[in-house]
């Protein structure tokens, strides 16, 4: 879920409105509850910090990280974002509740004192929930996945074959920059579980398409948190989260000219 930043402003949060929890689905017919939520999820999400009517005081911002339920009502979490190019590293942890009905509400405090809050609403008996952050003069909802309850340790080999990714975000003209110049990308990338990747992809930069091949590398820590660097655009590197299956991460640009979060997907 996205965190707000005390000093530096980074608002983040994630969104849910999910079917099945108006008692279609065999967990809102069991009903929900904290431990329905377990073990380790990754998010990426999107939004905006508000402070004005004007589109100039509609800044974004990006962020993504891997959150620990521990199924008794209380979490936590590391993330990385980025406000309008202006990029930080988040730890925070607090309590949440979870309803009969699958919804509920987490309330966390950040490294920088400042507490966030959202509402959730979960399917997929747990696997999965969306969250939309409910403080005011933030706009932002995405969804936390768990492919697996494991809480195990990643390495290099965690990331190894063939990933899809679809995304959107801004390019500015600089750190804090009211330029912001649309894009959108989708590709196909091939990690080798030993550091190196190979890629393809299509981006529409403020609607002029180009294709365009290339190739990155990788590290992974044992906490599943990861580098990706482009070898041929060393100044534009992300952070990864990763499930500890390797099925899926989420990840954010942390350049100071680009704000942007998405998921890749192993198929």
């Amino acid at each position: 879920m996205k965190r707000t930043i005390g000093m530096l402003g980074i608002w983040l949060a994630l969104l849910g409105t999910l079917p099945g929890c108006d008692g279609s689905s065999s967990e809102a017919e069991s009903g929900c509850s904290v431990a329905s939520l377990k073990g380790a999820y990754i998010y990426a999400q999107d939004g905006f910090n508000i402070s004005g009517e004007t589109a100039s005081q509609r800044t974004p911002f990006a962020q993504s990280g891997r959150e620990i339920f521990n199924g008794d009502g209380t979490m936590s979490g590391v993330g990385t974002g980025n406000f309008n190019g202006l990029v930080a590293h988040l730890t925070y942890s607090g309590t949440y509740t979870v309803g009969a009905d699958c919804t509920g509400s987490v309330t966390f405090t950040d490294n920088g004192g400042t507490v966030s809050h959202f509402d959730i609403a979960i399917e997929d008996g747990g696997a999965e929930f969306g969250f939309v952050q409910t403080d005011a003069n933030i706009v932002t909802a995405a969804f936390e996945r768990r492919r697996t309850a494991s809480d195990a340790a990643c390495s290099l080999a965690t990331l190894k074959g063939n990933y899809v990714y679809a995304g959107d975000g801004f390019d500015l003209a600089g750190e804090d920059s009211i330029q912001r110049m649309p894009f959108a990308t989708a590709g196909r990338e091939v990690y080798d579980g030993k550091g190196s990747i190979s890629g393809s992809d299509t981006t529409s930069r403020n609607g002029v398409a180009a294709h365009s091949t290339y190739s990155a590398s990788y590290s992974v820590a044992a906490d599943c948190s990861a580098q990706y660097t482009y070898t041929d655009d060393p100044n534009n590197p992300y952070v990864l989260y990763l499930d500890p299956s390797g099925d899926e991460f989420a990840y954010v640009a942390t350049a100071s000219n680009r704000v942007a979060a998405g998921y890749e997907r192993r198929k």
